[in-house]
């Protein structure tokens, strides 16, 4: 299957609370949605803001048949789950991960089974693309809650600009660039899968 030839929908979320204490990565379901963006096939940007913004991008992603991320189901998925059902609902956590089963790519999870390691999104974006992220997302929480929305969306699309010529690059078999910690540069192929 040519997963290229799929209508796709690419999409990343940045949080409202800080990753701290009481907050963590491991429970994102109670981190809260500021701002979800999405890019339908490549083309169209649409920009999902706050808790209540999760249910229409949820019903907007079902019309498509791949939902492409970059750490989508260990994160984006709780956070929108809880963002959608509340935090401490059972479903929370396992909502968008059933909802999309079968049709999501997570590049994260791809890279890692190829490289044998996790990367981050710039480890592979910097080198592929010469495409660095426009913030450090651990400060994404606090420009949000101080009214610097507009920058948020636009790292946030960054993001999901990168994740998207990540995935067009991978599943068309060209070579991607990976910067390991000692500085050196090394080329891979990644096949995406169907999770």
């Amino acid at each position: 299957m040519n997963l290229l030839e799929l209508k796709r929908v690419t999409a990343d979320a940045e949080c409202f609370h800080d990753v701290q204490p009481p907050y963590s990565f491991g429970k994102s379901e109670f981190l809260g949605n500021a701002v979800t963006c999405t890019l339908a096939n490549g083309v169209e940007y649409k920009d999902w803001i706050l808790d209540q913004g999760i249910m229409p991008f949820w019903a907007y992603c079902l019309q498509f048949q791949l939902l492409i991320t970059y750490n989508g189901p260990a994160f984006d998925y709780p956070l929108w789950g809880g963002s959608m059902l509340g935090p401490e609902h059972h479903n929370a956590r396992k909502f968008f991960e059933k909802s999309f089963k079968g049709r999501t790519v997570d590049l994260l999870q791809d890279f890692r089974d190829t490289l044998g390691k996790k990367v981050r999104l710039a480890d592979v974006a910097v080198p592929t693309l010469g495409d660095a992220k426009e913030m450090d997302g651990g400060y994404a929480p606090q420009h949000w809650r101080a009214g610097r929305c507009f920058e948020v969306i636009e790292y946030c699309r960054g993001d999901v600009r990168r994740t998207d010529k990540l995935f067009e690059i991978a599943a068309s078999g060209g070579p991607l660039k990976v910067q390991l910690k000692d500085g050196e540069t090394r080329e891979f192929t990644c096949s995406p899968k169907l999770r």
